[in-house]
C-alpha cells in the first residue's frame, strides 16, 4: 500500500512560517535569527516547550489565541477522505511534536492521517535525509511526498515520488498540484 506523507504547514494547514507570524512579532528581546534557533530547538526536542516560551517572554493565554490562528486546508480534507481508502497517510513535519498532537486533537487529523511524524521524534529536521529515511521504515510501499518547500522535496526525492503543492509555476523537477484534489488523478485513481 503506498504512503503518502503530507507536509503539515502549508498542506495539511494553510499557515506556514510559524516563527514569522507567531513568535517574532511579540518578542521585542530577541533577534529573528535567536528566535528562529530556539524555536529549532524546541522542534527537535532539545529544548522543552517550557523553556522556549520562557526564553521568549511568552504571556499568559498565548496558547489558545495562537491555536485559534491555524486554518485546516478543506483541499486536504477533500482529497484525503478519498486517497485514504487505498493509500495510508501521514502528517511529517518540523512543527514541535507537542503542538504537532496539539493540532491533531483540535482538529481531529486521526480522521485523515494514520500519524504524524514530527521532527522532534526523530532529532532532525526537514530537509535532513534522516527524516525521510525513518518515514520510508514506516511501510513497504511506495513512498510519495507533498510538501510546498522545494528544498524538502529536493532531499525526498532519493526515498520516493514527490509532488510540489502550490499555487506558483515549479520551477523545480518536481510534479506539481495547484489544489490537492488534483492529487487522485495524479496517482492515477479514478476521477468520481
Amino acid at each position: 500500500m503506498p504512503i503518502i506523507f503530507f507536509d503539515l504547514m502549508g498542506v495539511v494547514f494553510t499557515d506556514k512560517e510559524v516563527i514569522k507570524k507567531y513568535f517574532y512579532p511579540y518578542t521585542r528581546s530577541k533577534t529573528y535569527e535567536e528566535v528562529k534557533t530556539l524555536y529549532h530547538e524546541f522542534s527537535l526536542g532539545k529544548i522543552t516547550e517550557e523553556k522556549f516560551l520562557k526564553e521568549l517572554n511568552m504571556q499568559i493565554g498565548w496558547r489558545d489565541k495562537f491555536f485559534a490562528c491555524f486554518h485546516l486546508n478543506p483541499e486536504f480534507t477533500r482529497c484525503a477522505s478519498h486517497l485514504m481508502e487505498k493509500n495510508a497517510l501521514f502528517g511529517l513535519t518540523n512543527f514541535p511534536e507537542e503542538w504537532a498532537e496539539e493540532l491533531s486533537e483540535r482538529f481531529e487529523l486521526f480522521h485523515y492521517l494514520n500519524g504524524i511524524i514530527s521532527s522532534a521524534s526523530i532529532g532532525s529536521r526537514k530537509p535532513s535525509k534522516e527524516i525521510y529515511e525513518h518515514a520510508c521504515s514506516q511501510g513497504v510501499g511506495e513512498c510519495i511526498f507533498v510538501d510546498d518547500e522545494i528544498e524538502n522535496l529536493d532531499v525526498a526525492k532519493k526515498y520516493g515520488r514527490t509532488i510540489y503543492y502550490s499555487k506558483e509555476l515549479n520551477k523545480a523537477k518536481h510534479e506539481q498540484v495547484h489544489d490537492l484534489s488534483a492529487l487522485k488523478e495524479l496517482l492515477g485513481e479514478k476521477k468520481e
